[in-house]
């Protein structure tokens, strides 16, 4: 079960999973793409440092947002920093930063440290917090 730590206007979410670093890495890209979940509208992703992600969403019960990611750093399989504009119907759009930690455990599974910061307010990081869990059980699901 994912911990989750609140910290102002950002997060950390932590999992575990009985995989390898690199499984785990490519787990978490393919919930994007080439064969993404149905609510990922669109997904164009540049995997090296400067690169960029840019994803359209349409999650359940969600309007339709964009997500313009610039990869910082793309270190495989075991980290991956991102700037993410994100442009949601209803909210100016802002940017957060995005660090994903994959670290190796000695019993071989890897531990997913998850950390997104920058928010606006607390309400927008409070809705990313609680989404960001079931994304990362896709991930572990493409790991079956």
């Amino acid at each position: 079960m994912p911990e989750d730590t609140l910290q102002p206007h950002g997060f950390t979410v932590h999992r575990t999973y009985p995989a390898t670093t690199q499984e785990v890495f490519d787990a978490f890209l393919a919930v994007y793409g080439p064969q993404p979940e149905e609510w990922v509208l669109e997904s164009q992703l540049d995997l090296r440092p400067g690169g960029r992600w840019w994803l359209r969403f349409a999650p359940p019960g969600v309007e339709p947002f964009t997500e313009d990611r610039r990869l910082t750093v793309v270190d495989p399989p075991g980290l991956l920093r991102y700037t993410a504009r994100i442009d949601a119907p209803g909210n100016p759009a802002y940017e957060t930063d995005v660090t994903l930690e994959l670290t190796a455990t000695p019993d071989g599974q890897t531990r997913l440290a998850l950390t997104q910061t920058g928010f606006p307010d607390s309400e927008l990081a409070r809705i990313f917090e609680e989404n960001w869990p079931g994304v990362l059980e896709l991930a572990a699901q493409r790991l079956a």
